[in-house]
């Protein structure tokens, strides 16, 4: 059923045309002249409406009041009427006319300037648009910069991501700040933009936030930064600080100290191990051949499985053998095998090398408030890609089987990286929001997504893409949706309008393309349910020395000029010769706590415990020992937080620190 056109709205020009030229055809001239003006030079239309007010305004106050400057204003009109009747009627010169009506028509006439707004100018766009558009999105800038300087350095607006420059996303939108919604913290997101535009400023936000708000940070970086792991510990730690008055969080660094992937039922850790190898189509009978191995020496009688070389020797054929004495059916089976365990076991052998130990550590993935896994995938490419594939089997594990009700959140940095462990990103981003696991995965272009069934499936399941400059982000500002946008056409002929025009409706995109292309260092556009903000991006604050004001007076400095407790949770991060270099002794433990037994995943951690630290690499046997460097702070713009570098996975092993020890 379609319905009647409205009928045109009366166009308010043609009254004030008029009723401007019955006040003073002055007042005519003074509005084209501001008009011109105004189109000339893009002066804020604001400031000279206020102008022609207080110009208008200093008249009237001259006069006398309100009926004087009218009544001087029309005086030469007033003269003349006053003759009607008269046997002879003297006219005045023009100049009595008009001379009188300078003083209010020009304030008039400016402000008709100001108030007619053109809708489409006939002759062409406006010469001045643009420059008024550059000048509010600079000075927009700048309040924001201002803003940020300020946010950066208080704690106010914890989860505030950034300063608003502009948009239509009211759910992210607190007053100028562009905040994280609690239904969109618990939902996946992605984070994409080409190198240095502040992809990893906004993570360690991401990290701040989670600190501030006591939620658990699973943070994997496949590019081997140590200052990306520098700086989501430092954030992470500022978070928590500022939102809790004592106590610090437990903090997991990988590969500096191992984490243990032997959680779980003997079949799930065989499902673990199976992911770190590559099967083809014409591998699948070896592949049934290494499960059936794999879950004998697993699933044997007795202990569970303690370390990869624990599992290397319970593939021995005389061993396994032994192991499942007193059980036909298992025996039948190891005896069917026995030429072909050599084999899974040389496999097996090699993925312990390449791991070196870093799998076989006290505690796993979760126990921990801050877990940072950080391999160098570039350095050592196939030795880390095994890695990821395990840590990220064993994450995934923990999301859906080991992990209480505490919230916790998944960062990834450098997707693309993660090759080995792609697979098991993309279900855990698609599936972790059903265990309370939200994923933030980080790319450089929508293309490190792979190929196009895995973009299509991380970009369906994200609820929000956070997009930094990008060369090529045509297939990503369409996700922002379209608005319905009028366009006039023209019909000129020499330059002057023929008077025919048509307008059509039409839908365009919501976020232009060439305004991702030209986002600025630490500007990013959030696109979330067919509606964008453009934001600048807060940076977190740093837990580091040089990040933290001087202790007023009557606070207790320690040794690093920091006061007690934070100087404490610190030095607990140090090799123990730097820590007691530092001097002082670390805060015993709470009651009840056992070392070597991190804080429960379902609630606050305690103090950091001595163990998150690996003890120094002893020297070889005949050499002398490395004397530690004098203790002293690290250069400026660089954490205090010292960590140990361990070998490279596959070319050596850590430094066995599970030595049991007692509880202080």
């Amino acid at each position: 059923m379609s319905r009647r056109p409205a009928p045109p709205e009366p166009r308010a020009g043609a009254a004030l045309f008029i009723t401007a030229a019955l006040f003073s055809p002055l007042a005519l001239v003074a509005w084209f002249a501001g008009a011109g003006l105004l189109r000339a030079t893009g002066w804020r239309r604001v400031w000279v409406a206020l102008a022609a007010v207080a110009g208008g305004a200093l008249v009237v106050v001259v006069q006398g009041g309100p009926v004087p400057a009218l009544a001087a204003h029309f005086s030469g009109v007033g003269g003349l009427v006053a003759q009607f009747g008269r046997p002879v009627v003297h006219l005045p010169l023009p100049g009595a006319f008009l001379w009188p009506q300078v003083a209010l028509s020009v304030p008039a006439g400016l402000l008709l300037a100001t108030v007619q707004r053109p809708g489409v100018a006939l002759e062409g766009p406006d010469p001045a648009a643009a420059a008024r558009a550059a000048r509010r999105e600079a000075s927009s800038r700048k309040r924001a910069r201002r803003l940020v300087a300020r946010s950066s350095s208080t704690d106010a607006n914890l989860n505030a991501l950034g300063v608003s420059l502009g948009g239509d996303l009211d759910a992210w939108r607190a007053g100028r700040y562009v905040v994280l919604p609690d239904h969109a913290a618990r939902l996946p997101r992605l984070v994409l933009g080409r190198p240095g535009q502040g992809k990893s400023v906004y993570l360690a936000r991401e990290a701040f936030i989670a600190g501030a708000t006591r939620r658990q940070l699973v943070a994997l970086d496949g590019k081997g930064d140590s200052a990306f792991a520098e700086a989501v510990v430092d954030a992470y730690l500022a978070g928590w600080q500022i939102t809790h008055d004592a106590g610090f969080p437990s903090v997991h660094s990988f590969p500096a100290e191992p984490l243990s992937a032997w959680q779980g039922s003997p079949a799930e850790v065989v499902n673990k191990l199976l992911g770190c190898w590559a099967w083809s189509i014409e591998a699948a009978y070896y592949r049934e051949i290494c499960v059936l191995a794999l879950r004998l020496a697993c699933g044997q009688p007795g202990p569970p499985v303690a370390s990869m070389g624990d599992l290397v020797a319970r593939l021995d054929p005389a061993q396994l053998a032994k192991a499942w004495h007193g059980h036909p059916a298992e025996a039948g089976l190891v005896r069917t095998l026995k030429d072909k365990l050599g084999d899974v076991q040389l496999r097996l052998a090699n993925l312990a090398a390449a791991a070196g130990g870093l799998l076989d550590g006290d505690r796993a993935i979760g126990e921990a408030d801050l877990t940072v896994v950080s391999l160098p995938t570039m350095a050592n490419r196939g030795d880390s890609e095994a890695l990821f594939r395990i840590l990220m089997a064993d994450l995934g594990h923990w999301t859906a089987s080991r992990k209480g009700h505490r919230p916790a959140q998944v960062v990834v940095d450098e997707f693309s990286a993660l090759d080995g462990g792609r697979d098991y990103a993309i279900d855990l981003f698609e599936r972790g929001r059903g265990a309370g696991v939200p994923v933030v995965l980080a790319g450089q272009s929508y293309r490190s997504l792979g190929d196009e069934d895995q973009r299509d499936r991380l970009v369906s399941a994200a609820d929000a893409l956070v997009l930094f400059g990008s060369a090529t982000p045509d297939e990503l500002v369409r996700l922002a949706g379209t608005v319905l946008a009028t366009e006039a056409v023209y019909a000129v002929d020499d330059g002057a309008w023929t008077g025919r025009a048509s307008v059509t409706h039409r839908h365009r995109a919501r976020l232009d393309a060439n305004v991702v292309r030209q986002l600025g260092v630490g500007e990013a556009v959030v696109v979330s349910r067919g509606r964008a903000e453009r934001l600048l991006v807060i940076p977190a604050p740093g837990a580091g020395p040089q990040d933290i004001t001087p202790a007023p007076r009557g606070h207790v400095v320690g040794p690093m000029g920091l006061p007690h407790q934070a100087a404490a949770a610190c030095r607990r991060f140090l090799p123990g010769r730097t820590r007691e270099a530092l001097g002082g002794e670390d805060q015993p433990r709470p009651a009840g706590a056992v070392a070597g037994n991190p804080a429960p995943s379902d609630g606050p951690a305690g103090a950091v415990d001595r163990r998150e630290v690996p003890p120094p690499v002893p020297s070889p046997q005949g050499q002398a020992a490395t004397p530690s460097p004098a203790a002293s702070l690290d250069r400026p713009g660089r954490s205090s937080v010292t960590r140990k570098r361990p070998p490279a996975p596959g070319g050596g092993s850590p430094p066995d620190d599970r030595q049991p020890q007692e509880a202080p």
